[in-house]
């Protein structure tokens, strides 16, 4: 099977090549995709090994971040977390080949962040967290936020991204995407109902990924 080798530091439950569950325990050595390598580490139930590999595995070449808030604070986090991870102020031009979109406001897991520009070298476009599955896009922003959102939506009974973490890979359909929410967030409205009016304007390739990344 490819993959690489990671060992289990905590039990982890895996299916094999034949689909069936295996179960690892502390100190036991697996042979995983690279995919779910990233998930278990980022899980604190693996750790990938040696260091050459580990770096390798995360693949965090050409990424980057722009910051929502101070450059400077950001980059101190950034450096405890994922040393040598660039950092820009904030632009909504695309800086890196895989940019990731911060505001610090919001909580994140930084060992999931290899994750979500892992699905930006994979074929997607943007990748950015659903929101509270409990509110949908009828339920924030004016009475005429929701006209012009559902001008263009149709249907307000959807679920809205939480737009304070955006993955964008360098290129045409994400730039458009970004350039487009900053000409909708202009009018005032809820930058979520922006989002979801220049999200289906574009139609960007995108990953849509669990609201627990952004919930510790």
């Amino acid at each position: 099977m490819a993959g690489v080798w990671i060992r289990a530091i905590t039990i982890v439950r895996v299916p094999d090549e034949t689909g069936t569950m295996k179960t690892y325990r502390l100190g036991d050595w697996l042979r995983v995709g690279k995919h779910d390598a990233r998930l278990l580490q980022a899980g604190g139930q693996a750790e990938i090994m040696p260091p050459l590999l580990r770096k390798a595995v995360l693949d965090l070449d050409g990424c980057g971040i722009v910051a929502w808030g101070p450059p400077d604070a950001v980059k101190a986090t950034i450096m405890q977390n994922l040393p040598g991870l660039p950092v820009s102020k904030l632009t909504y031009a695309i800086p890196y080949a895989r940019t990731l979109f911060w505001n610090p406001g919001v909580n994140i897991h930084f060992g999931l962040l290899p994750v979500g520009f892992s699905r930006l070298a994979t074929g997607w476009q943007v990748a950015i967290p659903v929101g509270d599955y409990n509110i949908l896009a009828e339920s924030i922003g004016t009475d005429d936020a929701r006209k012009r959102t559902r001008e263009v939506v149709h249907d307000l009974r959807i679920p809205v991204y939480d737009t304070r973490l955006i993955f964008a890979q360098k290129c045409e359909a994400a730039q458009q995407t970004l350039n487009q929410w900053r000409e909708e967030c202009k009018s005032g409205d809820d930058e979520r109902l922006c989002w979801l009016r220049a999200w289906y304007k574009v139609k960007p390739i995108t990953c849509a990924l669990p609201l627990t990344w952004t919930r510790k």
